[in-house]
């Protein structure tokens, strides 16, 4: 997987840098989130490009990682999420669960 980690307005930020997602791809974002909460970084931001499709094991990943974010006293956010990709969140509900930004500006 393609992305390049930042630090901006509290948030470790993963800039995925590719439109679509392999298994392999959602593990490898996986363990990286998995690093961060063991490295005591709790405030996770992944910003997703203008092209970002979220597919079924994506939107999983999500929800399993926003809630070991939670359990750590910590936050996961997601930006840039185009239009569809903002769509399917809100409808499967999860914008009750996560909060959605539309450009890194807007976290601070």
């Amino acid at each position: 997987m393609l992305f390049q980690p930042a630090y901006e307005s509290g948030y470790h930020i993963l800039r995925i840098l590719q439109n679509s997602f392999t298994e392999g791809d959602v593990e490898a974002l996986k363990k990286q989130i998995d690093d961060y909460i063991d490295d005591g970084k709790s405030r996770i931001a992944l910003s997703f490009t203008p092209d970002s499709y979220p597919y079924s094991k994506l939107l999983t990943l999500l929800t399993q990682c926003d809630r070991l974010v939670k359990e750590r006293g910590g936050k996961l956010i997601i930006i840039h999420p185009n239009p569809d990709f903002h769509e399917i969140i809100e409808q499967t509900k999860l914008t009750s669960v996560l909060e959605v930004y539309s450009s890194e500006d807007d976290v601070a």
